[in-house]
C-alpha cells in the first residue's frame, strides 16, 4: 500500500503565470521509497472529488534519503487543459495525485485544496518578494519564518537504539551490496572501542583493536560464555608481527615468546623462552620437511617425512658447500666440512644401531672406530694404515698351528675386476672362495641385502701368514743345519 504525505504552498511569480509547490513522502508497505525514480501525474478537478477535469500535467520526480520529493503544479508537461484558464474565485478545487514506478498509473487519492491558489484576483496580485526557505534538521524539516513538521525516519526505534529490519545500507553509494556498504574510509576510535566479530548473546567472538595509543593493531578471541579475550595476533607499527600472547615481538615473525637474540637482519623466530620448543612444517600430504627443537625433544631435528613415518623423506640440497659443526665456519673449497674437538662423522644402521665413526683427531691422525671403540687409523703423515692389536682387546690367544703347507697350497692369480675397470687394467692377488678353503678366517662373506653373498678377503693376514710359514720354514732350515753339521763331523773322522 503507498501512502503520501502532502503539503502545497501558493505563490504567485508573475501575472500571467500560476502555480504552487507540491511535496510528499512516499512510503510502501511501510517502507520508504529512498532515492527512486517514478512518473507523477496531477490532475484538477472541479467542484468534487469526481468532476469534471479542469486541468491535468505531469512530472518525472526522484525522492530523496527520507523519501520525500518536491514538484512544482503547473510547470509539469501539460497533458490536458490550461492552468491559465483555471481559478474563478467561487471555484472549489479537488486535487487528484498518480504514481507510475513503471507498472502503469496508481492512485493515490484525491483532496480539496484547502485554499484557491488560482483565483483569478491572484491575477492582478501585487508582486511581493515573500520566498521562504525549507530546512530540515533531523527528522524536523521547518520553512522560515513559519511551521515545523517531523518526517518519518528510514529507521526504527526502541528505547535509545535504532534500527532497520530489511534492506541494505549504503554510505558513498546508491547501490549498497550488503547490510553496510562504505565507499571511501571508514574510522572506528580505538580508544573508545574495538571492532567486533562473531556471534551474539556473548558467543564466540573476534575483536579487533589497537595497543601504544592507536600504534599497534591486535586480533583477540573470545570463547563463547566467557568476558576474556585473549591477543592471538599483534601487528606492531615497526612491521614486527607476534603470533600467540606476544604483544611486542623483538623480530619481524615472533609464534610465541622472545628469544632476545638480538638478529641483525630480518628474522622469524618460533617457540620462546619458557615454552616446550618450537616447530616449522612445510609440505603437503604426500611430504613434510620439519624442523623443531626445544626441550620436548631434547636437541633440535630437521625431518623429512612422509606418510610411511618420520624421516623416510629425501632432502636435496643443492649447495657449493656445507659446515658442519661448532663454530664451523666456512667450509672453505670443501662440499662438506665436518668440525669437533672430540667427535667425528658417525655413519649408524637404523636396523642394527651398529655404528662407524670417523674423526680427526688433535694429533694430525684420521680415527676409525666401530661401536664407540677405536678400531684403526691412518698416519697424518705417511698416510699408513695401523689397525688395533692391543693385548687387553684379545682373548683365547694362542700360537698358529703349522701353516707353511698351506701356504703352499695358495694359488697367486691375474686377473681383471668386471666393474669400474675402464682401462681392463689387471691385479695381482687371490681369489677369496680359494682362500676359504685353506684360510676362512681371511675370508668374510657379506649377509646384508645389498651384497648379499659377495666374499671379501683380509690382504693384511697374509703378512701374518709370511711371518709364520718363514719361521716355521727357518726352523726346518735350522735343523737341516744341525744335520748337515753333524754329516761334515762324521765325514771329518771317517778321513781321519
Amino acid at each position: 500500500m503507498m501512502l503520501l504525505i502532502m503539503s502545497s504552498t501558493l505563490f504567485a511569480q508573475a501575472p500571467e503565470f500560476q502555480r504552487f509547490n507540491y511535496q510528499a513522502v512516499v512510503r510502501d508497505a511501510g517502507e520508504l521509497l529512498t532515492d527512486e525514480t517514478f512518473a507523477v501525474r496531477f490532475t484538477i478537478r472541479q467542484n468534487s472529488a469526481v468532476g469534471p477535469i479542469e486541468y491535468r500535467e505531469s512530472h518525472i520526480v526522484t525522492t530523496n534519503a527520507y523519501g520525500s520529493f518536491s514538484a512544482v503544479v503547473g510547470d509539469g508537461s501539460p497533458i490536458s487543459g490550461d492552468i491559465l484558464s483555471l481559478g474563478f474565485a467561487t471555484s472549489i478545487l479537488f486535487l487528484e495525485v498518480d504514481l507510475d514506478r513503471g507498472s502503469g498509473w496508481v492512485n493515490l487519492g484525491v483532496q480539496q485544496l484547502g485554499s484557491v491558489p488560482m483565483a483569478n484576483r491572484a491575477l492582478f496580485a501585487e508582486f511581493d518578494d515573500d520566498n521562504q526557505t525549507l530546512s530540515i534538521s533531523g527528522q524536523q524539516l521547518s520553512i522560515a519564518g513559519g511551521n515545523s513538521v517531523i518526517l518519518p525516519s528510514i529507521w526504527s526505534t526502541s528505547g535509545s537504539n535504532a534500527y532497520r529490519s530489511s534492506g541494505n545500507v549504503g554510505i558513498g553509494t546508491i547501490n549498497p551490496e550488503e547490510k553496510a556498504h562504505v565507499v571511501g574510509n571508514l574510522f572506528v576510535q580505538s580508544n573508545f572501542g574495538n571492532m567486533i566479530i562473531g556471534y551474539p548473546n556473548n558467543g564466540n567472538q573476534w575483536r579487533i583493536g589497537t595497543l601504544s595509543g592507536g600504534q599497534d593493531i591486535q586480533f583477540r578471541s573470545k570463547v563463547s560464555g566467557t568476558s576474556t579475550a585473549n591477543t592471538r595476533v599483534v601487528f606492531k607499527q615497526n612491521g614486527h608481527v607476534g603470533i600467540g600472547s606476544n604483544t611486542n615481538p623483538d623480530e619481524e615473525l615472533v609464534i610465541g615468546s622472545n628469544f632476545g637474540s638480538g638478529w641483525a637482519v630480518p628474522a622469524m623466530t618460533v617457540g620462546g623462552n619458557g615454552e616446550l620448543g618450537g616447530g616449522i612444517e612445510i609440505g603437503n600430504d604426500s611430504y613434510q620437511l620439519n624442523l623443531d627443537a626445544g626441550d620436548a625433544f631434547g636437541r633440535a631435528r630437521i625431518r623429512a617425512d612422509t606418510p610411511s613415518g618420520q624421516g623416510t623423506a629425501e632432502i636435496e640440497m643443492k649447495t657449493d658447500g656445507l659446515a658442519i659443526g661448532v663454530d664451523a665456519g666456512s667450509p672453505g673449497l670443501y662440499m662438506l666440512k665436518v668440525e669437533h674437538s672430540s667427535f667425528g662423522l658417525d655413519i649408524n644402521n637404523a636396523s642394527s644401531d651398529d655404528d662407524w665413526e670417523i674423526y680427526s683427531s688433535s694429533s694430525g691422525n684420521l680415527l676409525l672406530y666401530a661401536n664407540g671403540t677405536n678400531r684403526g687409523s691412518f698416519s697424518g703423515t705417511t698416510g699408513a694404515y695401523t689397525s688395533i692389536s692391543d693385548r687387553s682387546m684379545k682373548t683365547n690367544i694362542r700360537p698358529v698351528e703349522s701353516i707353511l703347507d698351506k701356504v703352499m697350497l695358495l694359488e697367486a692369480s691375474r686377473y681383471q675386476y668386471k666393474d669400474n675397470n675402464p682401462s681392463n687394467r689387471e691385479s695381482l692377488g687371490f681369489i677369496a672362495q680359494d682362500v676359504k678353503e685353506i684360510f676362512p678366517e681371511l675370508v668374510y662373506v657379506a649377509t646384508n641385502e645389498r651384497n648379499k653373498g659377495l666374499h671379501t678377503m683380509d690382504y693384511s693376514g697374509f703378512g701374518v701368514i709370511a711371518i709364520a710359514a718363514i719361521q716355521e720354514q727357518q726352523a726346518e732350515i735350522e735343523e737341516l743345519k744341525k744335520l748337515v753339521r753333524a754329516l761334515q763331523s762324521s765325514i771329518e773322522n771317517l778321513s781321519k
